[in-house]
């Protein structure tokens, strides 16, 4: 303590909120080394929420996220070694395809293609993916544990949400306030007041992302009248600020990707029918609170952009296959198989690629998307078999997880999700915490109702064994 106080008594002379920052630090790291749990809950919970922040907070070209994060690992790393599990198969494909991106990434910079800036801010992204998986599955214990961090993934979603919904009514301060915390974003490209929100987000489609899993999450605990995680009243408190945040962001993707999670989710849950009720409630209530920005949206998809000419697709389609054709395309076809760089070249006129795949192949080519591409598939398998999980929660939270990663595929061809601000962090984060415990069975032994079984079950008789 006495060293912990000069530390940070001579921190002074370096910038005046330095002590703050250490002593903020320090708490952190007492608690998670008593509770190792609360990493878990900062990985999965508050480090998403916190990705969008600009960079350059604390150490020059990381991120607040990145820093908070990082100190969680290092933290796990010391505390539980007694507690480190064998690497599962879902941990060695998130595993191969940071290592891939990362000596792919070097090999860029190595080759005069990228500056070496580049590989920590896109070389490395993978690698601070499975950081966040890594130290998130080996922060839980135990059913209980997973519920505190479901809990506190759904009250924290709830903040960005609040203020998504704050910049939609325009309350004063609110704009200014982002465009300082995020960097400006599409916030700062015009005076003009945006009608889509992005919330402490640089984009509208990052704040979508980030907000999926807690909606499609709080959506199925209401259909399974499952308690143990919020209470009712919170439940629908978090729904409705995440669900007025996702139609106020007024991303054509996400309003296909909702509602097909929430069906696949109930499929598995057996709620079908009144996951489709709730779905045209919601529905009927976003044509009712949003109708101008949802009129000016269909509007802009119904009219040809510049160059993409008609057709039966959304115009933003449209423009994006020109883009692709005249920026992209030719770029793949130089390297198909390692990629072109880190950075895009000068001759790319539309800076952004609007198609994650298409971003992995110009970062590290077929290989990089071939790594990519077992990772999430080994997190779907994993996901899928902990949805017969004995613990209640445990398996709500895996058919929610289930439904967003099965219209991952498509939702990515239309918006790098996975290697912007938002998703990532929330989803590999979450997925950590969730799946770190071997799926258990429900208990069958002679007059014991299995944990989360429905009201009026009958225990279960005497087996053979």
């Amino acid at each position: 303590m006495l060293l912990l106080a000069l530390v940070v008594g001579a921190s002074a002379a370096v910038h005046p909120l330095a002590p703050v920052g250490l002593l903020v630090v320090s708490a952190l790291v007492v608690v998670m080394w008593l509770r190792p749990v609360v990493a878990a809950v900062l990985v999965s919970a508050v480090v998403p929420a916190l990705a969008g922040l600009g960079r350059g907070a604390g150490v020059p070209g990381l991120k607040l996220s990145e820093l908070l994060l990082a100190l969680c690992a290092a933290t796990v790393l010391l505390r539980v070694p007694a507690r480190w599990r064998r690497f599962t198969g879902a941990d060695l494909a998130l595993l191969s395809f940071a290592l891939v991106a990362a000596a792919l990434a070097v090999h860029h910079a190595a080759d005069g293609s990228s500056s070496f800036d580049t590989v920590l801010r896109v070389g490395l992204q993978p690698a601070f993916l499975f950081l966040a998986w890594w130290t998130a599955s080996r922060s839980v214990a135990g059913p209980d544990e997973v519920v505190t961090v479901v809990r506190w993934t759904l009250v924290v979603s709830a903040v960005p949400a609040a203020m998504a919904v704050l910049q939609f009514v325009d309350v004063p301060g609110v704009r200014s306030l982002l465009i300082a915390l995020t960097g400006g974003g599409l916030l700062s490209d015009s005076g003009e007041s945006f009608n889509r929100v992005t919330g402490p987000f640089p984009i509208w489609h990052s704040l979508g992302g980030y907000l999926i899993i807690p909606t499609v999450v709080a959506i199925l605990l209401l259909l399974r009248d499952d308690r143990v995680v919020l209470r009712r009243p919170a439940l629908i408190t978090v729904l409705a600020l995440n669900a007025a945040a996702l139609v106020a962001s007024v991303t054509v993707t996400l309003f296909l990707w909702t509602p097909v999670a929430i069906v696949v989710a109930a499929f598995l849950a057996r709620r079908t029918r009144r996951a489709l009720a709730v779905l045209t409630a919601i529905a009927a209530g976003a044509l009712v609170l949003f109708p101008s920005i949802l009129l000016d949206r269909f509007e802009a998809q119904t009219t040809a952009a510049s160059g993409a000419g008609g057709g039966l697709v959304p115009q933003t389609v449209a423009y994006r296959f020109l883009v692709w054709q005249r920026d992209y395309f030719p770029l793949l076809e130089q390297g198909a198989a390692f990629g072109v760089g880190n950075e895009l070249p000068s001759s790319v006129f539309f800076t952004s690629t609007e198609n994650q795949f298409i971003t992995w192949a110009l970062r590290g080519g077929l290989v990089l998307v071939a790594a990519a591409c077992v990772a999430m598939a080994a997190l779907l398998v994993r996901s899928y078999r902990h949805t017969r999980s004995a613990d209640r929660p445990t398996a709500t939270a895996a058919m929610a997880l289930v439904g967003v990663l099965v219209f991952l595929p498509a939702a990515l061809m239309v918006w790098p999700y996975l290697t912007n601000a938002g998703l990532p962090l929330a989803l590999f984060g979450f997925a950590g915490a969730l799946l770190a415990n071997s799926p258990g069975r429900a208990p069958r032994a002679l007059g014991v109702v299995p944990a989360g079984a429905p009201r009026g079950a009958v225990p279960a008789g005497p087996t053979r064994r």
